[in-house]
């Protein structure tokens, strides 16, 4: 059987700079899907949180039968340590909510958390006190290792940090839709008139950016592009 990659992130933006060049598909279902133009390479966003991930895979699964799972995208520090824009392959990934536990049976102790809602600077500080190791938190990556290992894939996680443990943003909760989207102008609408958010917005523009293209060099590196 010929070897497939499926890539799976949560939207648009962390995708961008991997699949400069390659064909993007027609969307479906509010998935978006991109198809690398000489291998067997698929990627897909579907939006954030578990159901939006469950979209992506259950889409990726209708346009190639993948043999490697891929969660990539951005991720909150919770360790201070690491700075913005730096890329990691976590050891283990926790569903808080469910409190499963996947170990990728990598060197390290590193624990990406997948939780339910986007973790403020409070709720990265209560993770860390709740979960030896923690490091890094997602919305995804635990229904992507999930649904990998009950298909039978090879899984590998590959995040890069977009806001650090002590960075102060507005809460962007309330602004995701149902189907995982985020609701752009609403939200730039809500912060017009909180000025004391605009220097922190700014610096996670860039430091989102900056991740996206770092993950991109170290996804192309993992898959020999």
């Amino acid at each position: 059987m010929e070897e497939c990659f499926g890539i799976v992130a949560a939207l648009p933006g962390e995708l961008k700079p991997l699949v400069a060049g390659w064909q993007q598909m027609e969307a479906t279902n509010g998935v978006n899907a991109w198809k690398h133009p000489s291998r067997s390479i698929y990627a897909v966003c579907a939006g954030m949180g578990s159901e939006a991930a469950r979209r992506a895979f259950d889409h990726l699964t209708t346009i190639c039968n993948p043999t490697t799972v891929l969660s990539i995208g951005w991720a909150g520090s919770i360790d201070p340590r690491l700075p913005v824009g730096s890329v990691h392959y976590p050891s283990q990934i926790v569903d808080s909510e469910a409190e499963e536990h996947y170990p990728l049976h990598l060197d390290g102790t590193m624990l990406l958390i997948s939780a339910d809602k986007v973790a403020d600077r409070g709720e990265k500080y209560r993770l860390a006190l709740a979960y030896s190791n923690a490091a890094l938190v997602d919305m995804e990556a635990a229904t992507i290792a999930n649904l990998a290992f009950a298909r039978g894939c090879k899984f590998r996680c590959i995040k890069a940090v977009s806001d650090g443990a002590n960075e102060e943003l507005p809460d962007m909760n309330p602004y995701i839709t149902k189907d995982g989207k985020f609701a752009t102008a609403p939200f730039v609408a809500s912060v017009m008139v909180r000025p004391w958010y605009w220097a922190a917005l700014t610096r996670f523009g860039k430091n989102a950016k900056m991740a996206a293209e770092n993950l991109a060099v170290a996804v192309k590196k993992d898959l020999n592009l």
